[in-house]
């Protein structure tokens, strides 16, 4: 069993991944993570050096290796996996794809307050957020639709989207 979850930067699948996968047994994978060990270097400075279309590449590169080598996991995966190089087509046929689907205002604020870099962001402020956030979401909400299973995290707490989870999808 293959489980991918999927959705805009600061929907929380880095943060739901680990917790889901070691409840269910299950191994897990963030491929933001797993392309910065490949790589050795960070998500921010692949694209700040080599540029978003070298970055895709290498994403869909190290997304397919996770998909043969593992079978067993939940995966997070970058905020615009699904929407290049055919990768949504390709996770629905290796697995369960989940989008986590979340208002602009909270991505916005949980953002704004993390210290983590967002290459295709650059401003700080959550008003300051919420336009490039409509844009990348727009851009992005076609292909983030076409998951197996759609989750509203607008109305989640962590025990009911725990519990809503692994009663639904493990």
């Amino acid at each position: 069993m293959r489980i991918f979850l999927t959705g805009m930067m600061g929907c929380g699948k880095s943060f739901w991944a680990p917790r889901i996968a070691a409840t269910a047994g299950l191994q897990c994978i963030d491929l933001d993570h797993y392309i910065e060990e490949k790589t050795q270097q960070c998500i921010s400075d692949l694209f700040e050096t080599k540029g978003e279309s070298y970055f895709r590449q290498i994403e869909n590169f190290y997304l397919l290796e996770i998909i043969e080598k593992y079978t067993h996991c939940i995966i997070a995966t970058g905020g615009g996996t699904p929407c290049f190089h055919n990768n949504m087509e390709r996770m629905k046929g290796a697995g369960k794809v989940i989008y986590l689907k979340t208002r602009l205002e909270i991505l916005a604020e949980r953002i704004a307050n993390s210290d983590r870099k967002r290459p295709l962001l650059k401003q700080a402020s959550t008003t300051e957020l919420i336009r490039p956030l409509t844009d990348i979401y727009e851009s992005r909400k076609n292909c983030y639709e076409k998951s197996d299973h759609i989750i509203d995290m607008n109305h989640c707490d962590e025990t009911t989207f725990a519990e809503t989870f692994l009663k639904n999808y493990v």
